[in-house]
């Protein structure tokens, strides 16, 4: 066989992360333990929240739509739960993501930072969590949540691409 005819194969080389971008020992237990810390607040926060949220949706929302809800024949009641629902599946899905994200590469502080900020954007953006800010004594730990939340994300993206 000739050199000329020979099939060469790319070949990519994957570098390892330095040391210093890597989360280890103690530091990475003590990320693990705040993103679960974070997500069982956010997802208490949610439940409280849901009475509130689907009573305003229901009230505030649906009921200016009810014409139109009655000639499709579904309840204003429906109507409430549906987009509760939709709220609810934005938060899941970016808080599944940012599950995998951060439990798959827990030692990548890009992969912490992504998981945090993918978590507290999702839940930070939905009606349950803002409609706590309304409500006394849950105005300042909603509003850091949100505040939190629109950082890590606005930040991540400025790191994410290194």
């Amino acid at each position: 066989m000739n050199s000329s005819n020979a099939i060469v194969e790319p070949t990519i080389m994957l570098s390892k992360p330095s040391a210093g971008t890597q989360l280890t020992g103690a530091g990475l237990r003590a990320t693990q333990i705040l993103w679960l810390i974070a997500a069982f607040i956010l997802v208490g926060m949610t439940v409280l929240a849901a009475p509130s949220t689907l009573d305003a949706y229901t009230k505030q929302v649906c009921l200016r739509q009810s014409s139109a809800l009655s000639i499709l024949h579904l309840s204003v009641q429906a109507c409430g739960a549906a987009y509760f629902a939709v709220d609810l599946i934005f938060a899941l899905v970016f808080g599944i993501v940012s599950a995998i994200i951060f439990w798959r590469k827990p030692g990548e502080r890009v992969a912490v930072l992504g998981g945090f900020a993918l978590l507290l954007f999702g839940f930070s953006t939905t009606t349950p969590l803002l409609a706590l800010s309304d409500q006394p004594g849950w105005q300042q730990m909603s509003m850091l949540i949100v505040a939190l939340g629109i950082a890590l994300f606005a930040i991540f993206f400025f790191v994410f691409p290194d």
